[in-house]
């Protein structure tokens, strides 16, 4: 994530530099990584790393967990 004018941009398996994939507002930004949080507990597999368990996942699912409620 990066800092925006309208919050904070998401970009996925990109670099800093990328076009960001959607936008978090600011406050909303703790809920937002709670669900990634509870995205990453519920499909994690034994011995697998978030980063491996989001890529795993792609970038829809990533950025439909952080844009909920």
């Amino acid at each position: 994530m990066l800092g925006a004018p309208l919050g904070y941009g998401l970009v996925v398996n990109g670099p800093a530099s990328a076009v960001p994939n959607a936008y978090i507002e600011q406050k909303t930004i703790k809920t937002a990584i709670g669900h990634l949080g509870a995205l990453v507990r519920q499909n994690k597999q034994a011995g697998e790393s978030a980063l491996s368990c989001l890529t795993r996942l792609g970038p829809d699912a990533t950025i439909a967990a952080l844009q909920q409620g």
